[in-house]
């Protein structure tokens, strides 16, 4: 069998040390993360580590930069997979597809929402922008819908002047056409999304609901249709 190429063998030892750093977070929680214990899964020392990641806030950007742009993979494909669907159908497999890459990889998920290490400060020029990328996917999907004939109630456009001076700077950052009110609109959406896939991520909907797919599809509905944002 011929040997691995050295740039390999760093890259598998890099992804197994950010799998065992997955695995102990998810055994002892973001608070358990620590080089020795990677290092003492790995049977290697703690230092050796260091020639993979120069520090563990390096380590834990990476897995968070993972963690950010695989969730917003998943939500991306959607316009991909089912560009043959309606705007709507498409919306809807996009909050889907988001919940389920949730259910799928709690540990990551509730790294970067739920459970922020201590100490550690992102590097945000880094993070910010793979963390937008799913929302800006879940909102390419109502911009679609907007094209196509949605109409948005009066009430989700009307805010103060400070934050629609806001949203102006959020569109000016953004490419594409994205104007104020879909700004605004996804934001609004994403908000109580994000707080219905976190209440079943922490086991306070399921012992109560019990059937969480039929649950998360209604509540999306209702959510969608309060917005305008309906089947045509």
């Amino acid at each position: 069998m011929p040997r691995k190429a050295q740039p390999e063998l760093r890259e598998e030892t890099h992804n197994a040390i950010k799998d065992n750093a997955r695995r102990l977070m998810a055994e002892k929680g973001s608070q358990g993360l620590s080089l020795r214990g990677i290092a003492r899964a790995m049977d290697m020392t703690a230092p050796a580590l260091y020639y993979y990641f120069g520090s563990m806030d390096d380590l834990i950007t990476a897995l968070i930069l993972d963690a950010y742009n695989g969730l917003a993979e998943v939500v991306e494909a959607v316009a991909v997979t089912h560009a043959d669907e309606a705007p709507y159908a498409r919306l809807i497999k996009s909050l889907q597809a988001y919940r389920q890459w949730a259910l799928d990889h709690k540990t990551e998920f509730q790294l970067i929402f739920g459970n922020p290490i201590p100490g550690y400060h992102a590097p945000t020029e880094l993070t910010v922008p793979a963390a937008t990328r799913s929302q800006i996917a879940i909102g390419r999907a109502i911009y679609a819908m907007i094209e196509a004939g949605a109409q948005i109630p009066a009430y989700h456009l009307d805010m103060p002047d400070h934050l629609h001076a806001r949203f102006e700077e959020l569109v000016n950052q953004l490419e594409g056409d994205f104007r104020i009110e879909e700004v605004a609109l996804t934001l609004s959406l994403y908000t109580h999304l994000q707080g219905l896939v976190i209440m079943e991520l922490i086991n306070h909907l399921p012992p109560t609901v019990i059937h969480m797919d039929d649950w998360f599809m209604l509540e999306i509905e209702k959510m969608l249709k309060d917005r305008g944002l309906t089947p045509k």
